[in-house]
């Protein structure tokens, strides 16, 4: 292989690096377009949460009344984690 066919097959790597770099600087990109607007939402859910969660408190302090002695428990042993639905056959 002469020095000029080495440097033409050299010269062809090159190039298709670059192109490969090229495509993975346009996913980059898509990425960080993704991943900002993915910032956005997660910003919305945080505003709509603190908008509502003193009204939805102050709701749920006002009819804890209604809410059986035992599920308060069960939501309290569960660390916040939604309890299951109630059983009330033995409350009667």
């Amino acid at each position: 292989m002469s020095e000029s066919e080495k440097i033409d097959i050299l010269l062809k790597e090159i190039q298709n690096m670059r192109e490969e770099m090229k495509g993975m600087t346009e996913k980059m990109n898509d990425l960080e377009h993704h991943g900002s607007k993915m910032s956005g939402h997660i910003n919305f859910v945080e505003g709509v949460f603190n908008t509502v969660k003193v009204p939805f408190f102050l709701l749920m302090q006002s009819v804890s009344f209604i809410i059986p002695h035992r599920i308060r428990i069960e939501y309290a042993k569960n660390q916040g984690a939604l309890p299951a639905p109630p059983n009330y056959d033995n409350d009667f």
